[in-house]
């Protein structure tokens, strides 16, 4: 699209084409986490606007596709959203109908009543292309290629079954169909997702540079395993717990061993990219939960903590990177005046919402955390919340129940 949109454009317009799936990163939406509203001001968004035929942005490359398929009276194709993010088909629906509205009315009448908007889960840990990715391709089967995908053994994808226009029958191949994703995604988001968070700030801060690094050592092993257990179970097992095809400890289970795998080489640096679209979804839901339930909130605000002083640059071993986020400069800033820096980062509503920089128990949840990390630095923080090794399962049995 690219190098040639008006052929990227003709492609999806091809009634051939059936399927269109999107892979856009969790901030691709354009959409306010909190508010729900399109961003209509973005600069791609306003060329797209103004020279639909050339458009830059998937915005405008999808909408002036099925914008051709309704003039050349072929019926839509079935926009499929595989992006880590909730309800991602419902966030798709909204972006593309918000734009279409923004273009012609009649147009995005025509979508909202013809295009479908699955939901879907895909949980697949798929690390970053790295030069010994191609040379050991090259070495082993002889092929060149300038960015394989490596990934773990472990797949599982949960996708509604709502197609406008046909589907592979992919059931065959175990994709499991349902009528309801949120379930699934609910707990590979808060558990998964949220927990490959917690190990890549704190992990930075400790000096590792892959997650096989932070589960080799026990402290950290254990504080994730806790993490799962103490702070995200409670708030959603109720809700998992008569879900076909969902058992909740196994998933724990298999999870720590995923982390774990040291033929993945998942860097950390990863993990960190783009905290302001990811801990808004993976994170502060678990710990909204935590507060309103009266939960302990020390591990929680130690990966919050973790995520502000690897934005700070503080405590960080080694060569420090840049940070890579859309809201770098805006994050940045709200940390460099430590006097204030709990205050000025929970204000930013765009991440954490309204509520939570008032409540004052996390306040000074944050600001104990934020005092264990400078003193003691991340791992001995991280052992100073640990779970006593005897009390352990007590703890979780009482949590969970």
């Amino acid at each position: 699209a690219p190098d040639n949109p008006d052929a990227a454009i003709e492609k999806l317009a091809s009634a051939d084409t059936r399927i269109v799936s999107l892979t856009i990163t969790e901030g691709g939406y354009n959409i306010d986490d909190h508010s729900g509203a399109f961003d209509s001001s973005n600069t791609e968004i306003t060329h797209d606007l103004e020279h639909p035929g050339s458009p830059s942005s998937v915005f405008g490359v999808v909408i002036e596709a099925l914008s051709r398929r309704k003039q050349r009276g072929l019926p839509p194709f079935t926009l499929m959203s595989c992006d880590n993010l909730p309800h991602n088909g419902d966030v798709a629906r909204q972006a593309f109908l918000s734009y279409a509205k923004l273009r012609e009315v009649e147009l995005a009448d025509w979508i909202a009543e013809q295009v479908s908007f699955p939901n879907s889960m895909v949980d697949r840990i798929t690390p970053m292309t790295q030069p010994e990715h191609r040379q050991s391709l090259h070495q082993q089967h002889g092929i060149d290629d300038g960015w394989p995908v490596v990934c773990e053994p472990f797949i599982q994808w949960v996708l509604e079954d709502d197609f406008c226009n046909g589907r592979p029958e992919w059931e065959q191949v175990g994709v499991q169909l349902t009528n309801d994703v949120a379930p699934y995604e609910k707990m590979k988001i808060r558990l998964l997702n949220a927990s490959h968070s917690a190990m890549a700030y704190l992990g930075c801060l400790a000096g590792y540079s892959y997650t096989d690094q932070v589960m080799a050592d026990k402290r950290c092993a254990q504080f994730i395993r806790d993490f799962m257990d103490l702070d995200v179970t409670p708030g959603i097992q109720q809700e998992l717990d008569n879900v076909a095809g969902i058992d909740l400890e196994a998933y724990k289970d298999t999870l720590i061993i995923r982390f774990s795998n040291s033929q993945i080489g998942d860097q950390l640096q990863r993990l960190c990219m783009d905290g302001s679209s990811k801990i808004p979804k993976f994170l502060i839901p678990t710990v909204t939960a935590a507060i309103a339930a009266g939960q302990n909130l020390d591990r929680i605000a130690l990966i919050l903590a973790g995520w502000m002083l690897y934005l700070k640059g503080d405590n960080r071993p080694g060569h420090q990177p840049a940070i890579q986020d859309p809201m770098a400069d805006r994050l940045k800033s709200a940390v460099e005046d430590e006097s204030q820096w709990v205050t000025r980062f929970l204000s930013i509503e765009e991440i954490f919402g309204p509520q939570l920089k008032q409540s004052r128990t996390f306040n000074q949840a944050l600001k104990s955390a934020l005092r264990l990390l400078k003193e003691n630095g991340a791992l001995g923080a991280i052992a100073s919340v640990l779970t006593d090794s005897d009390s352990t399962g007590v703890e979780r049995q009482k949590a969970i129940s």
